[in-house]
């Protein structure tokens, strides 16, 4: 229902993909989340929906609570064709929220102290590297020592995921390490959303093993990363990925 419509969800593969790794965590790795925060109050029921498969409830609660959708809606048609950014991961920022913390010259007097507060992470790939970066406008040496600047984060927070952004087209699912460390915490890959045309689909990194999920045709299956192919979930860019508290 919305706005007492009877209305339907259409392209919800822009929020389909974490809901479901949001469910993983909350009812299969038994992550902790404090009920204090209303985002996890609403996102505990949603999983609950999803854990007993009730898919239209989850999306209807997430859209009317979480996204406060009031956008037009076009012959009973609710539309969230857009970013992932845009209709799921920025809701979920204050939570990484951290400090950049640069390191440069031992005796520089800038040398580990705070460059910024953000609450975006960032995969960038440059000569076949991956690595992390928190601004994207973040200056390459210290301003005032001129040595080269180590970016690393503090959490404000203690977050149990983390929701790491691929800076450019760039990066495909056989770039991603199995675990990042950032503030001294170690961070497991779950998934990874990639994008096929208009069309997002994730892979969902499982036991050691690799599982592509399309929500058009409710596709599981077993994939093979090693040799990207077109055509093949692993020729195609990835858009953001899931990191959860090892």
């Amino acid at each position: 229902m919305f706005k007492n419509q009877i209305v339907r969800a259409v392209n919800t593969c822009s929020i389909d993909y974490y809901l479901l790794a949001l469910w993983y965590l909350f009812k299969i790795k038994y992550l902790f989340f404090s009920d204090n925060i209303p985002l996890i109050r609403n996102l505990r029921s949603i999983v609950n929906d999803i854990d007993i498969y009730e898919w239209d409830k989850a999306r209807e609660k997430f859209i009317l609570n979480i996204l406060n959708y009031n956008e037009a809606i076009t012959n009973r048609t609710i539309s969230l064709f857009g970013t992932q950014y845009g209709r799921f991961v920025r809701f979920f920022m204050e939570y990484q929220k951290h400090y950049v913390i640069r390191t440069c010259n031992v005796k520089c007097q800038l040398n580990n102290t705070n460059l910024s507060e953000s609450d975006h992470i960032y995969f960038e790939k440059e000569n076949n590297t991956l690595n992390f970066t928190f601004r994207t406008a973040a200056p390459k040496n210290c301003g005032l020592c001129q040595s080269l600047l180590t970016l690393n984060v503090q959490f404000i927070n203690s977050p149990n995921f983390l929701f790491i952004e691929s800076l450019l087209n760039n990066i495909y699912i056989s770039d991603f390490p199995e675990t990042v460390f950032l503030d001294n915490k170690i961070f497991k890959l779950l998934c990874v959303t990639i994008v096929r045309g208009n069309h997002f689909t994730a892979i969902f990194k499982l036991n050691n093993k690799y599982y592509l999920v399309d929500d058009l045709g409710r596709l599981f299956k077993e994939i093979d990363t090693s040799i990207p192919k077109r055509g093949q979930a692993a020729f195609y860019p990835s858009t953001c990925s899931l990191y959860y508290l090892e």
